[in-house]
């Protein structure tokens, strides 16, 4: 699956957005105001850095899925994820069911 060109856009789209948030941690670290936009999942906190970081990791682990040909699929029950929401979001890694 690594090598199917929908999950090398996917994957393209997951390095630029890591790029993106990458650089709002930096600004935060260096004492920029940064703001979130509504993109950035909340992961029950306000804190952003925290926020940030944890997308990162988000970001990362659909990277690294991509890589070993499981990505697309639930990390829960392993079942696929729709493309359309792969298209929407490529670092979602729950299907609708686990979806927290």
């Amino acid at each position: 699956m690594a090598d199917d060109p929908k999950v090398r856009e996917w994957k393209r789209r997951l390095l630029a957005k890591g790029g993106e948030i990458a650089k709002q941690l930096e600004d935060l670290m260096s004492g920029k105001d940064v703001d979130l936009d509504a993109g950035i999942p909340e992961f029950g906190t306000s804190d952003k850095e925290l926020r940030l970081r944890r997308f990162l990791d988000l970001i990362d682990r659909g990277i690294k899925r991509a890589d070993t040909g499981r990505f697309g699929r639930c990390a829960v029950c392993g079942e696929a994820i729709p493309a359309a929401v792969l298209d929407e979001r490529p670092w979602t890694e729950r299907c609708a069911e686990h979806a927290t």
